[in-house]
């Protein structure tokens, strides 16, 4: 199945438009980066971030799912266990902000 961080994306754009949509340039991950909420704590507290990646030479970009401490969110990306109700709403949010920002799957 696959989750969305784990495919591929392109982003066409220019560092005008990058800066535009919030996107800031980032020594640590080298790319311009903008991060947002997509799960709140009893729709109160936000604890799990995405943060979507785009390097400017390449357009290529990339998402992680991390927690309020910056680390990687481990149940977004192991299966193994089943089926989990937090990460389907976690996709959608993710879904809906790539089709907000017209970031597109590589295929």
């Amino acid at each position: 199945m696959g989750r969305l961080a784990e495919k591929q994306y392109i982003f066409e754009a220019s560092k005008e438009k990058l800066k535009r949509l919030g996107f800031r340039y980032s020594k640590k991950y080298e790319g311009y980066v903008h991060t947002f909420e997509v799960y709140k704590y009893k729709n109160l507290v936000p604890v799990i971030y995405c943060r979507i990646t785009v390097d400017e030479e390449s357009k290529s970009a990339w998402l992680n799912i991390c927690d309020d401490q910056n680390r990687l969110y481990a149940p977004y990306y192991n299966e193994e266990y089943g089926k989990n109700d937090m990460v389907k709403n976690i996709e959608k949010e993710i879904a809906r902000k790539l089709n907000q920002f017209g970031i597109k799957k590589v295929v």
